[in-house]
């Protein structure tokens, strides 16, 4: 059976590397536990801005539909299985739902995300992307987007942060993690009897290999390629602008990220649904014909585990 480490060990992640190294830290001490322990406490802290939030007036009828990108993105959210994991898959699932669903005007994405694994990670841009060829998706930092979570609100028509938001840390790394040393004060000896020249390649009981870094190291590569071709394409900017304009793999202030082109302006949460709206409205059919939510809102505003609601009247 594979101890969490395992989970993290030698996986492509586009995620701030100082969460990245708690996280590491956490999972090598006290295994998954400690992490479930963490989530529910940034719950706790959470839950209360969304109450806030949910409190805030409305100022007209129009339909928005807020999917909430939030927490350590991972493909199949179970590698921490905490409230405070999001899955790449399932984001991608609500943003083509809403898209679809007529009543639906436009689609707000509110991130607070430090990242996570690369996997998943394009295919959940590509959805956005599709989306808003549909109807208008306005991202909302409120008030991380760190690595992949920046990733994907690139992918929408407009990105807002908040005033104390903040952006970046565009880059990719995979953690190899040497226990040799441990293993051996703890009396064991790990051997592998595998088939094929690298079937045990980057296993964690022995150094990584000169060899299988660089294998590791061209995949990381690519990864960042994707990455970079990605965000230049919904930021529309050159692929050298994203790589030495846009940080530089650091994280920037609101006030900065505007001065270098990675966001469309400084906001909150509110005035990206408010924003999101004016631009719903503006593509609604000539007659004013809407068809009823009812059925949607019953199915999707009840989620269990949803500390803010799908849809939004601004």
């Amino acid at each position: 059976m594979l101890s969490p480490i395992h989970c993290v060990a030698c996986r492509p992640w586009a995620i701030s590397a100082d969460l990245a190294a708690h996280v590491h830290g956490l999972l090598l001490k006290e295994g998954t536990p400690a992490l479930r322990h963490l989530a529910a406490v940034k719950s706790i802290v959470h839950s209360r801005e969304i109450e806030s939030s949910r409190n805030a007036p409305k100022r007209d009828d129009s339909i928005v539909a807020v999917v909430q990108v939030i927490g350590t993105l991972t493909r199949q959210a179970h590698v921490i299985n905490s409230e405070l994991t999001r899955s790449t898959d399932d984001i991608a699932h609500e943003v083509t739902t809403f898209a679809a669903e007529p009543s639906v005007e436009a689609i707000v994405l509110e991130l607070d995300t430090p990242g996570g694994e690369v996997f998943g990670m394009p295919e959940a841009f590509a959805a956005i992307r599709a989306a808003a060829r549909q109807k208008p998706v306005i991202a909302s930092v409120n008030s991380i987007a760190a690595s992949g979570g920046y990733y994907l609100g690139a992918a929408a028509d407009e990105l807002f942060v908040n005033p104390s938001g903040r952006v970046g840390s565009i880059g990719v790394f995979a953690l190899h993690v040497d226990q040799s040393k441990w293993l051996e004060s703890e009396g064991e000896k790990w051997a592998f009897i595998s088939a094929g020249k690298h079937g045990a390649e980057g296993n964690t009981s022995q150094p990584l290999s000169d060899e299988a870094s660089a294998s590791l190291q061209i995949a990381v590569d690519r990864y960042y390629e994707m990455f970079v071709r990605d965000v230049a394409r919904g930021r529309e900017v050159s692929v050298e602008k994203v790589r030495t304009g846009f940080g530089d793999g650091r994280m920037l202030t609101a006030k900065a990220a505007r001065e270098e082109g990675m966001i469309d302006g400084i906001g909150t949460l509110d005035d990206a649904i408010a924003r999101a709206a004016q631009l719903g409205q503006a593509r609604r059919d000539s007659s004013g014909a809407r068809v009823s939510s009812a059925a949607l809102l019953g199915s999707l505003a009840n989620r269990e585990g949803t500390r803010h609601p799908p849809f939004r009247s601004s």
